[in-house]
């Protein structure tokens, strides 16, 4: 299986090192045979800069990726620059019908919509762009932290967007090794649940 993070110049950094850091610690639990993989994508190897000035370098460029069953599309101050680029627009379409899901961290949401995944589904989205759901023909917009929709998961922040990981984790993983992911990582578990 292989799980995709998407980079753009401007993103968010805790909405890709989050869900990062929780899916790569599920793998150290993986039989040593599994191939599943968690990895930064973006339309070249060229670093990019965050929200907040930090550099990440993608392991694959769009056209050396790996074809991806997981999509997990970030948000940041650079979302609408995202929406317009071009190497974006030429990759997605074609990653999109072979997904086995998608997900959105806050912003990221736009970009899934941007391309026909909002469709018909209750979504959320950082507050600050919600009103911006409206244009992607969505059946209605949620206030919840994380939303599951069929194969289209979204979380309205960069915060959700780590309780989102821990949830895909136990989706393709099992309770057991999310159980042990939140012990490696510290994440206190209220009443059996996480966060």
């Amino acid at each position: 299986m292989n799980i995709g993070i998407l980079l753009f110049h401007e993103v968010s950094e805790l909405d890709v090192v989050g869900p990062f850091s929780v899916l790569n610690t599920a793998l150290r639990f993986l039989p040593e045979d599994d191939k599943t993989q968690v990895f930064t994508i973006a339309k070249s190897r060229n670093s990019v800069q965050t929200s907040n000035e930090m550099t990440i370098t993608p392991l694959y460029a769009f056209a050396s990726a790996p074809p991806l069953d997981v999509l997990i599309v970030p948000g940041g101050r650079g979302i609408d620059k995202a929406l317009r680029d071009r190497a974006i627009a030429s990759y997605l379409p074609l990653v999109i019908p072979k997904l086995k899901l998608s997900a959105s961290i806050s912003s990221g949401a736009l970009l899934l919509g941007h391309y026909g995944l909002l469709r018909g589904k209750t979504v959320t989205t950082h507050p600050e762009v919600m009103s911006r759901l409206e244009d992607y023909e969505i059946l209605r917009a949620s206030k919840d932290s994380v939303v599951y929709d069929d194969k289209v998961w979204t979380s309205n922040g960069s915060v959700a967007g780590i309780q989102l990981a821990f949830e895909l984790c136990k989706g393709l993983f099992g309770d057991g090794i999310t159980a042990k992911v939140a012990d490696v990582l510290n994440v206190q578990t209220l009443q059996g649940q996480l966060f």
